[in-house]
């Protein structure tokens, strides 16, 4: 979560991170499904990530921390990847 910083896309915290950008974009749904990222809106051309005060919370709770992640990586039911 270092790399959210409010000004790095999706696609630029992958590159950071050396990470899947696949795996940066399902991790990101997941914390917003959770209200611990907000989405700020950069002229509609590319979305940038910053962190949440309920992010705290969430790393706090290793089992939900752990749910988000197999969530993440495994995708949401009925995902087709897309």
């Amino acid at each position: 979560m270092p790399h959210v910083d409010g000004v790095r896309n999706a696609k630029q915290l992958a590159r950071v991170a050396r990470v899947d950008p696949d795996v940066v974009l399902r991790s990101l749904r997941v914390l917003l499904h959770y209200r611990c990222l907000a989405v700020v809106d950069t002229f509609q051309y590319s979305n940038v990530y910053r962190v949440g005060t309920r992010l705290a919370a969430l790393a706090a709770a290793p089992d939900a921390l752990d749910a988000c992640l197999r969530f993440a990586l495994r995708g949401a039911p009925g995902d087709r990847g897309d």
